[in-house]
């Protein structure tokens, strides 16, 4: 877990840090609340294959979902930053 903060402090702007290191937090704290739940639920009505091909499908979405916040939030600071480059009240 220690990584991953890491990362997100050395790539991200300080406005934003809190947000996004409470966003890995939650992805953590998500990850090992619902994993072992999730699969022991599907390996008790489907087969140990179809469980993992399931959960598979659950973590790219996720990763899919991540990816668009990051993409958010960094392309709302680069419009920011541009807006105030040229002496426009950013909006």
């Amino acid at each position: 877990a220690v990584t991953f903060q890491i990362m997100v402090v050395n790539n991200s702007i300080e406005s934003n840090r809190g947000l996004l290191l409470s966003f890995v937090g939650l992805g953590w704290g998500t990850a090992f609340l619902t994993g072992p739940t999730l699969f022991g639920l599907l390996v008790d009505g489907l087969t140990v294959t179809a469980a993992f091909g399931s959960l598979g499908l659950l973590i790219i979405l996720y990763a899919v979902f991540v990816k668009r916040i990051y993409s958010y939030f960094n392309d709302s600071h680069e419009k920011r930053q541009n807006d105030n480059q040229f002496g426009r009240d950013a909006k």
